[in-house]
């Protein structure tokens, strides 16, 4: 019986402690929510209950309040104690943080429970504005009180601990909606973003502060627009928002999704993906926080009003025809609507021409795969394309229509003769809707790949030094194909320098420039394959590709210029600063960066204690904090120099109150350091009248830290350079192939030309490394009328500016040397 009693007197403390048996308490587990910076909440709440046969009221005389979680005094504000009988609440203790230990002597209506009454103890703190992610708050509070001749106490612990935190709300991009095709005027959703508030203890809801959308500009966005659910905003591309104070949004404790809706132009890119980075600065009360989210949706931007257009052709290539066919059908053009407006495009008409060199014609007509005759001409051109009831050639919103061309072959042929047609579309997709108002109309444009030849000509092809002698009876286009082989002997980089601004530089700049270059390159032991002057002000640099093409841009792109200022004042906002700006002072940003890629904070300097060649040597080091180190050894000169400014400064705690004076170190016009006069330091100065060497810490990356020794242990560039081209050229094995026209007659000859495309053959995925042109020309030979030839071919490359991998606009031409070249005439190497 003993031990029942016992298991039933432990059950009950489990819930309700018991003091002396009449006053009864219980720990509520109150909110167990989390705390955000400069929150302000209850984190325990005790019940207490007076319930026996005296009068007597519970008077309460003495508390302590500890924190067994794991939150400190740098994660508070302050921490109170509060009773709370009825209406009314008062104040008991309170302190700065965690312990509170407290005699309570005042009046006894403040500090008691009233006879048989209900009351509460509540434990309340404010978090700090900058608290430790994830520290606890778990109170123990004892409470000693009497009541009437008898004295007790008690201790309960906080069932419900709570969190701080510093991740105040969330926001994460959706993975819709889907991603489509957009035409000219089109308005869609392109991305949304879902924002979440977590479950805390204040009551504030989310706001927009401010929102950037980073994605294609004018011409191919005319707008952007954000949707919270109640109001709409627009902002002209590129956008940067103008926000209304309190755009919201979610509610506390909520959750909401804003849209990012684009407005295609009327006259956009062509095939330019919409596919946009946002960055968005959210509020919660005091709280603000930026968050930078990626669309991993593509929407893809379509000048069209059908977005697939498929020729297919009823005649193969080197398909020759022995007999002229009364009628002929020769191709099928199938349109498909494939994009995310609800707009029918319409087909106006079809212009058809004539390419290869047969030209007769009786007929043409159109017709549909139903068998509906849509129109009709007599000669090559423009065929108006309609309904067989008059109406308009309308397709259904992502729909299709096959268009059948039937030709009727005119007069007789000249041997050889060729047919080869371009068709062009004239076709709108307009609807002046309020909500989407497509609008495109324009020429859509297609072209045979494979041409047919009427009858057989003769052709030879003979060798002969440095050239190929072709001989016919007829005419033909035919199709050009070869193998080109490129060798490198020895793979280079090749860069094309100039100043950032796009500037030549002057002779003199350019002598300099490349003496300290040479410099620097021979300290890190790369090898100069070359190093000239080339064009209009620019430098030519090669060195073996072996070598990481970041590692030489940053030593090109890094001037090395060092200065040593006194700072006058410090700011995140360079605004604040401009406005106490002086003569003779300057503004200068820190080589850190925030998230949003600005500098994360401004220094107003005086004028330079040491500038130019300070150091005469360098060296980095990689700390344990993931920083480096950098240790200048300065000239003689700059270190006396230093060491008679420093003494004049103040060094910290030198002065009661008062802080000390601080230097900043400059490379390149941005502050790595800005150390502050120590003790040792000024007294170094003074004693020994100067200062050797100089280190500090920065966030560099790892090829900065590789190249920094070199660049500030020697003299500085002449002016801010950067790498306006590179190229890396590899070994190629690659088949070039593309339709050729040309025309071998008596006394005509025409001149002509291929395009082609080279891809690496080891990775073809990595698309077009660039585009070339294969020129040639056709000139008769004597006295011969039906013989030609082709002269030794050369091939010269203008690589595409996409080729390099930052060009400022700029497109150089290169030389390739070939091997080996064999060409194939087909299909007109045959015997008749």
């Amino acid at each position: 019986m003993r031990s029942m009693v016992a298991v039933l007197l432990l059950g009950m403390l489990s819930v309700w402690g018991v003091a002396k048996e009449l006053l009864l308490v219980e720990d509520l587990g109150y909110q167990a929510k989390l705390f955000n910076p400069g929150d302000e909440g209850v984190v325990q709440r005790i019940k207490l209950r007076d319930h026996d046969t005296n009068p007597d009221p519970v008077i309460f005389t003495k508390l302590r309040v500890e924190n067994r979680g794991t939150a400190t005094a740098q994660d508070l504000v302050w921490v109170k104690v509060f009773l709370r009988v009825g209406d009314e609440k008062i104040l008991l203790a309170e302190a700065n943080s965690f312990p509170i230990h407290a005699y309570l002597r005042g009046p006894v209506e403040e500090r008691s429970l009233p006879d048989d009454s209900l009351g509460y103890i509540e434990v309340m703190i404010k978090a700090s504005e900058d608290p430790a992610h994830g520290h606890t708050l778990q109170p123990e509070l004892t409470l000693w009180y009497s009541e009437g001749k008898e004295g007790e106490s008690f201790t309960l612990l906080d069932g419900s601990p709570d969190r701080l935190s510093v991740e105040v709300f969330s926001a994460e991009i959706l993975p819709g909606p889907q991603g489509g095709n957009l035409n000219p005027k089109d308005e869609f959703v392109v991305a949304e973003i879902e924002f979440q508030d977590d479950p805390d203890v204040n009551f504030e809801n989310l706001y927009l502060e401010g929102i950037t959308i980073h994605g294609p500009g004018r011409p191919t966005i005319e707008k952007w627009i954000i949707d919270n659910g109640i109001s709409r905003i627009d902002s002209p591309s590129p956008a940067a928002f103008v926000l209304p104070r309190g755009y919201l949004l979610a509610l506390d404790e909520g959750e909401h999704v804003l849209k990012v809706i684009a407005v295609v132009g009327e006259e956009p890119r062509d095939g330019e993906e919409i596919k946009p980075t946002v960055t968005v600065t959210v509020r919660e009360g005091e709280n603000t926080k930026a968050f930078t989210l990626s669309d991993p949706v593509a929407d893809v931007v379509r000048y069209a009003g059908f977005e697939e257009i498929e020729n297919r052709e009823r005649l193969q290539a080197g398909q020759i025809l022995e007999r002229k066919p009364q009628e002929l059908v020769h191709s099928f053009v199938v349109l498909k609507d494939r994009d995310r407006n609800a707009t029918a495009p319409t087909v106006l008409s079809l212009k058809v021409e004539p390419l290869g060199t047969a030209r007769q014609l009786e007929y043409l007509e159109i017709w549909d795969d139903r068998g509906n005759l849509l129109g009709v001409a007599e000669s090559w051109g423009t065929v108006k394309l309609s309904r067989p009831n008059g109406g308009p050639l309308r397709v259904a919103d992502d729909g299709s229509l096959s268009l059948k061309l039937v030709l009727g072959i005119g007069d007789e042929l000249p041997l050889g003769a060729s047919l080869l047609l371009r068709k062009s579309l004239a076709v709108e997709e307009i609807d002046y809707g309020w909500n989407r108002p497509t609008h495109f109309a324009d020429i859509q444009t297609v072209t045979d790949i494979n041409p047919a030849f009427f009858g057989k000509p003769t052709i030879q092809l003979e060798a002969k030094a440095g050239t190929v002698r072709v001989a016919t009876d007829g005419e033909t286009v035919g199709r050009l194909e070869g193998t080109l082989t490129y060798d490198v002997p020895e793979a280079l980089h090749t860069l094309i320098v100039g100043t950032a601004e796009g500037d030549p530089l002057s002779r003199e700049a350019i002598r300099e420039a490349i003496e300290v270059l040479e410099a620097r390159l021979l300290a890190m032991g790369i090898p100069v394959r070359s190093l000239r002057a080339v064009g209009e002000g620019w430098l030519e640099l090669r060195v073996p590709a072996e070598v990481e093409a970041e590692v030489i841009q940053g030593l090109v792109e890094l001037q090395g210029r060092l200065a040593i200022h006194r700072v006058l004042a410090t700011s995140p906002d360079r605004a604040e600063l401009e406005a106490v700006l002086e003569p003779g002072q300057r503004i200068l940003p820190s080589h850190a960066y925030d998230a949003a890629g600005k500098p994360a904070e401004w220094y107003l300097l005086g004028p330079a204690l040491l500038s130019g060649p300070i150091a005469a040597s360098a060296e980095v080091r990689e700390t344990p904090t993931g920083l480096y180190e950098v240790v200048l050894r300065l000239t003689q000169e700059a270190s006396q120099t230093l060491a008679q400014a420093v003494a004049k400064l103040r060094a910290e705690g030198e002065s009661p109150g008062e802080p000390g004076d601080r230097f900043a170190l400059s490379v390149d016009r941005e502050i790595y350091s800005a150390p502050v006069v120590t003790v040792e330091l000024k007294q170094q100065a003074v004693e020994s009248g100067a200062i050797p060497t100089i280190a500090f810490a920065a966030p560099l990356s790892p090829e900065e830290a590789f190249v920094l020794p070199y660049v500030l242990g020697g003299r500085a560039l002449p002016a801010d350079l950067a790498v306006l081209a590179r190229y890396t050229p590899q070994t190629l094995d690659v088949t070039l192939q593309g339709t050729t026209a040309y025309r071998i007659a008596r006394s005509k000859v025409t001149p002509g030309s291929t395009s082609f495309t080279v891809t690496s053959k080891d990775n073809p995925a990595a698309g077009p490394l660039f585009e070339a042109t294969f020129v040639y020309r056709v000139e008769l030979e004597g006295a011969l009328p039906r013989e030609v030839e082709i002269p030794s071919i050369a091939l010269h490359v203008a690589l595409s500016v996409a080729a390099f991998s930052d060009t400022a606009g700029i497109d150089l031409p290169y030389t390739l040397a070939l091997s080996s070249v064999d060409l194939i005439l087909v299909p007109t190497v045959v015997q008749r």
